[in-house]
């Protein structure tokens, strides 16, 4: 196991312990670190920094086991493709306001591919990928598979002040470093460029509600942001923070009863219950307790 620093402030000491681990090492595998595989209730220590409130998990798996796990997960979740272009798309569309040119767009955890499409609809003369599973890239359509860098994001991919845009959805949580993370956003933006992020709230009403049975406290979630934190690593990273609001989702119904932290017979009665009538795939949109950022390169 992996010690882990608060990413904000360094401290590794001062810290309070919010829920035990409850996971067995020998079992985590590539389904494990599935992109938005059912809820396991798996997850390492959760900490919450005492200095500025960020919550981290501490200890974790060693990076380079992680990393490993990543490039061999399954892209699993191609039903839910529309739902997630109908909720990311919406803010994409937002954030198109603070950008001076289309000439370079990339997404970071981009799947297969399916937001650079829109991302070229917008107006973007290229739009890049980078995702670290092999499944996922290998079914991306061909004419953005090209574009897609089947690794993890890390220095050296991409050159210094290429893209006008950069976007990554539910990924920042999952990062070992981000403070490299965002370092290496701001290196390879333009001047001006603009940074487009949504991840899940610690604090959101959800999170409080279910405890340690919400779904965000999971094996694959390494450091977990409030809007008083996600502002602080930003900026740390000289970036200006134009923006930080509430994300609004749109799923279909079934999924998000499958996430009802409920006996499982009982949550396969309601699932069977709502495919009988017809309903299961009804689109539902609300705010499952996810935060957005919109910053730029100064």
């Amino acid at each position: 196991m992996t010690r882990v620093f608060c990413a904000i402030d360094k401290n590794h000491k001062d810290y309070s312990v919010l829920y035990k681990e409850n996971f067995d090492a020998r079992r985590i595998d590539k389904h494990v670190f599935s992109a938005r595989r059912l809820p396991d209730k798996v997850h390492y220590r959760i900490v919450r920094c005492s200095r500025c409130n960020l919550v981290y998990s501490n200890p974790i798996l060693p990076p380079e086991k992680i990393e490993q796990l990543y490039k061999k997960s399954m892209f699993l979740y191609k039903e839910q493709v529309n739902n997630i272009i109908a909720t990311y798309d919406t803010y994409i569309k937002n954030a198109l306001q603070f950008v001076k040119s289309k000439n370079n767009f990339l997404e970071i955890g981009c799947g297969n591919g399916f937001l650079l499409k829109k991302a070229q609809e917008h107006g973007f003369k290229n739009a890049y990928g980078v995702e670290p599973s092999r499944d996922a890239v290998l079914k991306a359509d061909k004419r953005f598979r090209k574009n897609i860098v089947n690794n993890i994001f890390k220095p050296g991919l991409f050159r210094k002040n290429y893209f006008d845009m950069i976007a990554f959805f539910q990924v920042l949580d999952h990062v070992i470093d981000p403070n490299q993370f965002l370092r290496e956003c701001h290196k390879i933006l333009k001047p001006g460029g603009v940074v487009l992020a949504i991840n899940h709230d610690v604090d959101s009403f959800i999170s409080h509600l279910f405890g340690e049975s919400c779904p965000i406290f999971d094996i694959e979630h390494v450091y977990l942001f409030n809007k008083h934190t996600i502002d602080l690593i930003f900026k740390k990273h000289n970036f200006k923070v134009l923006r930080i609001f509430n994300v609004k989702n749109t799923f279909a119904l079934n999924y998000c009863l499958s996430y009802l932290p409920a006996p499982k017979s009982l949550k396969n009665f309601i699932l069977n219950l709502t495919d009988l009538i017809g309903i299961s795939n009804m689109k539902v949109r609300f705010k499952p307790g996810n935060l957005g950022i919109i910053a730029k390169k100064q």
